[in-house]
């Protein structure tokens, strides 16, 4: 499996972890602050405007309505 183990409690953490100490302990000890990086979120509403969107969902077909999706946000 791999990794690293957590400083505090000794959890393997995984091999891509950049920090020393697992999730649960950063959270409870303020020494250890694990910053989560995100994109801002954004309305779904706007992503099914278009007329393509609007036609896959009128087929009421879920494979046409995921192509569709994957299509227009990339």
């Amino acid at each position: 499996m791999g990794g690293s183990r957590c400083q505090a409690c000794g959890v393997i953490v995984g091999r891509y972890a950049s920090e020393p100490v697992c999730p649960t302990c950063a959270a409870n000890n303020s020494t250890y602050q694990v910053q989560v990086h995100s994109a801002p979120i954004t309305s779904a509403i706007w992503l099914w405007a278009t007329p393509e969107a609007a036609t896959a969902i009128a087929t009421r077909d879920l494979p046409t309505i995921l192509r569709a999706y994957r299509r227009i946000n990339g």
